[in-house]
């Protein structure tokens, strides 16, 4: 866990979020995750990536309240949030320079110094499965893959204690997806940092373990720990849209 035993790392309550028009994204989620490592999982559509967009505050619920290592939400100054909760998009922003431009934006925005870059560069980069060469090349010439462990490696960076990734492996290959999720374990057992990463990849979630939270239309199905959830078959039916029993 991310702090004292009477901290968790996020808490929701009666999450909801509504579209424009009154729809619902979210309808009463609730959950508790404790860490080090969480798993949002859930079809197209279910409102995982909504739920990771709460939570950075990019969108605010339109009821129900959401707790981050032990304070409201709202509470944290947005600064203080940015530093210390760390959060990767499917589709980050790099800007137009180069990748080494994008990697030292925090630098560049006074959240880290030149000498933190420095220091925590090489780690950054070999978690995210990255060449340092890489960071030579134009944000525009990186496939979308590459731009997303950019984009890890900038979050790694900052050593957040909580660390929000949105589809993570959805832009690599089977072995250097697992790669990837497997030096983030190390990671957060290394920083004590929790990870919650969102997903709909049934064999991330096996590989990621911990816990985990099953969305199916904005609504929780299910919750608890990933090893059991993931071995229920309508678990399986409803990720992968086929019944199979699991080993």
């Amino acid at each position: 866990m991310t702090s004292s035993a009477n901290q968790h790392a996020l808490v929701l309550r009666g999450v909801c979020l509504r579209a424009p028009d009154g729809q619902p994204i979210l309808d009463g989620v609730g959950w508790t995750f404790d860490g080090p490592v969480g798993v949002v999982i859930g079809p197209s559509g279910s409102g995982k990536s909504r739920l990771l967009r709460l939570l950075a505050r990019l969108d605010e619920a339109s009821a129900g309240e959401i707790e981050l290592l032990g304070r409201e939400l709202t509470a944290w100054p947005v600064g203080e949030l940015r530093r210390r909760v760390g959060w990767v998009p499917q589709r980050p922003a790099l800007g137009d320079g180069l990748a080494a431009d994008a990697l030292a934006t925090p630098v560049d925005l006074g959240v880290i110094t030149a000498g933190q870059l420095a220091e925590r560069r090489d780690e950054a980069l070999r978690i995210a499965h990255l060449e340092p060469r890489t960071l030579d090349r134009p944000v525009s010439a990186l496939s979308g893959g590459e731009r997303l462990r950019v984009a890890l490696a900038r979050a790694l960076l900052l050593r957040p204690e909580l660390l929000l990734l949105d589809e993570p492996t959805s832009a690599l290959d089977g072995a250097r997806g697992a790669t990837v999720i497997d030096r983030l374990l190390a990671w957060a057992g290394e920083h004590g940092a929790a990870v919650l990463v969102v997903t709909h990849r049934i064999e991330d979630a096996r590989r990621l373990g911990g816990e985990m939270l099953v969305l199916d239309d904005g609504r929780v199905d299910c919750a608890g720990e990933t090893a059991e959830l993931v071995a229920r078959p309508h678990v399986v039916e409803l990720l992968t849209g086929r019944r199979e029993e699991v080993a």
